[in-house]
């Protein structure tokens, strides 16, 4: 496990640590943030049902659309854990390395002809609402 600049506490609530472990088994990760949440055990609560209501796709082009954007706003905020979470699907959900340069802004998207309709839109919506301040165009809303 990494180091932190806090540690997990030494003890645990059962309930947090079922969590913990069901969390491991979804994932095939111990989480460092997930047990830092345990100082706070309303946070890692409200964590936990937060991502249990997330939404996990059903069929292959949902699951491929949610990573599409999930690790284009992990890349835009800069967010080494989203990253490594979100990087683990994209062998499984066929994501190509060219998809990949364009998520990380070094190809333009028009350079990628694997992207569906619904996946540019999807994309250009993350780009939009993870920018600071969010710029949700008159154009945008119309499509």
């Amino acid at each position: 496990m990494e180091k932190a600049f806090i540690k997990p506490p030494k003890k645990i609530p059962f309930l947090l640590k079922l969590g913990l472990f069901i969390a491991k088994k979804e994932t095939g990760k111990d989480l460092l943030p997930a047990r830092l949440l345990a100082w706070y055990p309303r946070a890692a609560v409200g964590s936990g049902v937060l991502e249990m209501m997330t939404a996990k796709g059903k069929t292959p082009q949902e699951k491929r659309l949610l990573n599409l954007v999930r690790l284009q706003a992990s890349l835009i905020c800069s967010c080494a854990f989203c990253i490594d979470m979100n990087a683990d699907g994209i062998n499984k959900n066929g994501i190509t390395g060219d998809e990949l340069l364009v998520l990380q802004g070094k190809r333009e998207v028009q350079s990628v002809a694997t992207f569906n309709l619904r996946e540019l839109l999807a994309l250009e919506y993350a780009i939009i609402l993870s920018s600071t301040p969010p710029d949700l165009t008159e154009k945008f809303i119309k499509i």
